[in-house]
């Protein structure tokens, strides 16, 4: 009898069509605990178009330490699909994908059931905003 390994995990995606202006900066999505300003960021991704990508997180009032990721895919007046997949595996962590690309990965240092709230900021007009959740997905190896 043959074995064939898989890891069932849960996972949320949220999907975004963004058209951002000739003159646009920045923008950012955020995954929170609440929606008052002072309340904890689990995930945070801040394209800087024209300079990276930042991603944080903030806990207890304070910005943790910043991992950057590349701008490319971001440019001014273009329209992009942002992917933010959030798995739940053995490590929590997001999966950003950039016009069917993936762009970066982030560990979560904030847990997954502590998030309620999506925050959108910045030079961006959302066309499209989408959030599914699918439970027990099956990942063979």
């Amino acid at each position: 009898q043959q074995k064939i390994p898989f890891m069932v995990l849960s996972l949320i995606l949220i999907r975004l069509h963004v058209l951002p202006p000739h003159v646009a900066h920045r923008f950012s999505i955020n995954l929170k605990t609440g929606q008052a300003p002072g309340d904890d960021t689990a995930f945070h991704f801040n394209p800087r178009i024209g300079d990276r990508v930042a991603l944080n997180s903030f806990r207890n009032g304070r910005w943790e330490s910043e991992e950057t990721a590349s701008d490319k895919p971001f440019t001014k007046g273009k329209p992009f699909t942002v992917n933010t997949c959030i798995i739940n595996r053995f490590d929590i962590f997001v999966q950003v994908y950039v016009n069917g690309i993936q762009h970066c990965l982030f560990k979560h240092r904030i847990p997954l059931e502590k998030v309620s709230a999506l925050g959108l900021e910045g030079d961006v007009t959302i066309n499209i905003l989408g959030v599914t959740e699918v439970s027990n997905v099956m990942i063979f190896a």
